[in-house]
């Protein structure tokens, strides 16, 4: 199942999870119904005639019918209100959760060994996957545990315990991590989210209950014995039990929810590292670590579903248990497991395999062919062993002050500032002359613009992937400071090229983090806009313009269209066709990404330079592309 089948069986899994939410709801509306009732009988004489006189048949009359009107009104707002409350708090997507769980944002020039090699497992992964790299968050636990948490993977985050960076070795870890990656691929990770929003909902009954309660124990003490508080008292504890047996069901549907998907991830981080033995090792250890994946943070009941391994203890017998049993986990990936919780040393690799893995790719060719980028698009959302090859070359061939830059604020926004520069001397005078005064006369400045001026052209995208989580740790201000500064380099020469749109769009796209759109709209719908974009494709290519746009379009099948004029496009316009095609339905937006390619590719060579264009018009599209090398 490729990526894009994926995004449509998430949306059939949440509409599915919205129905039983919305059951769920029903339930819960008619238990604090009957208890609102009881409590009005037992408070109110004329209801409670109503009741001796007709029995049941008194809920249907008119005074009770309203009663009962209010109460599903009243339960349905809290449940309402509850997830609005929610989803703001979780609005700025997996930061809000790391930073609730206690995590520290891992300093990016931390000198410890462990954090160092957490963090580039990280890197090469993301690299290898195609979408920036997210900012990596400790914390300080002794269970061996990790998540991946946010709404999109623009504002994902990875967590990882201490433990867990202290007691795995590198292959370990880079299982746990692909697990990780998974969850962010596949759509569990902001289903997850969505989950954490509605279960408040239905708990914020309960909370509501507690509150009654305590008020009318309150009262009673100080108004003194013969107040009638009991109603109040009887409907605060059935308002409890309510909310909290509505929570009791909604954790039924996130364990189910949960387990299954943890198997899936396990298999993925499987098939992305082929190593089942890197996964399995790593739940080897947790079942022989007298702290297993437990975590003490005040925030992990809420939160238990997006963890690695079982972060609380399991209740009514195993019903409640977000994960599966730690030994049916191992057994699926290792099925010869004696069943000891020892970790079996890694065989090491053939040498003649690693020789071919790292010849297979080189640098300084024209660029990759044409069935290679479509081969890498149906690889999207997944990882394969090449894909972190590939990953692990790119990191290998980038200038080392250039990488350590990267994890600095300041000098991140300088890097992106240089990839920008101009080749005019002109142009470039006017360019540095902006940095100097938004900048000052800083010496590392000089130097990383004049490393930058020979980078390769295959390593641009890389470097701006590995400056993204440092860039986000800017404050809204300084983003924004930020923009304005790449808007007036960019403008410097009064025309805005390829590379120069790529950076911009990957980067807005990166920072604002938002939810993407649902997709329903179809090719047919969308063909002005595919137009567009299939059109600034064509003409950013060197070969026979016309030809590659038609033959493009041919593979979107939605009849014919012309070619639009160069001089009738501009990248405002592009913007909004991109906006717009980010709401087809995600089997028509794998058709117009392999058009595009076609188009890119009509010669049977993509140039790094159309593959940073076509890959900031995928990430606009909602796709991040695995890294594409330049063949020798």
């Amino acid at each position: 199942m490729n990526f894009f089948e994926h995004q449509d069986r998430a949306k059939q899994k949440t509409t599915r999870l919205v129905l039983l939410f919305g059951l769920g709801v029903l339930a819960l509306i008619v238990s604090v119904s009957a208890i609102v009732v009881f409590a009005f009988a037992s408070m109110d004489a004329n209801t409670a005639h109503l009741f001796q006189a007709y029995g049941a048949r008194a809920l249907l009359a008119p005074e009770v019918l309203i009663l009962l009107e209010y109460v599903g009104a009243g339960v349905i707002a809290v449940v309402l209100l509850g997830m609005f409350f929610k989803n703001m708090q979780l609005k700025g997507g997996g930061k809000n959760v790391a930073e609730s769980l206690g995590g520290k944002l891992l300093n990016p020039n931390t000198q410890d060994p462990n954090e160092r090699r957490a963090l580039n497992v990280v890197e090469e992964m993301a690299i290898a996957s195609g979408i920036g790299v997210p900012p990596v968050y400790l914390l300080e636990e002794e269970g061996i545990n990790a998540f991946a948490a946010g709404n999109t993977h623009h504002d994902a985050v990875v967590g990882l315990t201490r433990g867990c960076i202290t007691h795995l070795n590198r292959d370990e870890l880079q299982g746990v991590i692909a697990h990780e990656f998974s969850h962010i691929f596949h759509g569990d990770m902001r289903l997850n989210m969505r989950l954490v929003a509605w279960l408040y909902g239905i708990i914020l009954i309960g909370l509501i209950g507690r509150i009654v309660f305590r008020l009318a124990a309150s009262s009673g003490r100080s108004r003194g014995k013969n107040d009638n508080k009991a109603p109040l008292l009887i409907a605060g504890i059935g308002l409890m039990v309510a909310g909290y047996a509505g929570s009791f069901f909604g954790g039924l549907i996130r364990a189910a929810v949960s387990r299954q998907r943890e198997y899936l991830a396990d298999a993925s981080a499987v098939q992305y590292t082929r190593n089942p033995a890197g996964i399995a090792g790593a739940l080897k250890k947790i079942g022989a670590s007298s702290h297993g994946a437990a975590l003490k943070a005040s925030g992990a009941s809420e939160f238990s579903h997006l963890f690695f391994g079982e972060a609380l203890p399991s209740s009514f017998l195993g019903l409640m248990a977000t994960h599966p049993p730690l030994g049916d986990r191992i057994k699926r990936v290792d099925p010869r497991w004696d069943g000891s919780f020892t970790t079996p040393s890694r065989k090491p690799q053939d040498p003649k395999r690693e020789k071919k893995l790292k010849e297979r790719f080189g640098f300084g060719g024209k660029g990759v062919a044409t069935a290679a980028v479509l081969g890498a698009l149906g690889q999207v959302g997944e990882i394969h062993e090449y894909n972190i090859q590939d990953a692990q070359t790119l990191l290998g061939r980038l200038d080392p002050v250039l990488h350590e830059a990267a994890r600095e604020p300041l000098l991140a926004k300088v890097l992106i500032y240089g990839l920008l520069q101009s080749k005019d001397p002109a142009i470039k005078v006017t360019q540095h002359a902006l940095l100097e005064e938004k900048l000052g006369e800083l010496h590392e400045v000089n130097n990383l613009l004049t490393r930058l001026a020979t980078l390769e052209a295959q390593l641009i995208l890389p470097l701006v992937e590995l400056a993204l989580p440092t860039l986000k740790t800017l404050s809204p201000s300084q983003q924004t400071t930020f923009k304005e500064t790449l808007k007036k380099l960019i403008e410097a020469d009064g025309k805005v090229s390829g590379l120069e749109w790529s950076l911009y769009t990957i980067l807005s796209q990166s920072l604002k983090g938002q939810e993407p759109k649902s997709g329903h709209k179809t090719l047919l719908t969308c063909k002005a806009h595919a137009q567009v974009a299939l059109s600034v494709l064509a003409h950013a290519s060197d070969h026979d313009t016309a030809k590659a746009f038609a033959q493009a379009f041919e593979k979107l099948d939605v009849g014919p269209m012309e070619l639009l004029k160069k001089t009738a496009l501009r990248f405002r316009q592009l913007e909004h066709a991109l906006e717009e095609l980010s709401t087809l339905q995600p089997k028509h937006k794998q058709r117009l990404l392999e058009a595009m390619i076609i188009c890119v590719g009509f010669d049977g060579v993509v140039s790094p330079g159309e593959i940073q264009l076509l890959k900031a018009m995928a990430l606009s599209l909602g796709v991040a592309l695995p890294p594409l090398i330049a063949s020798a």
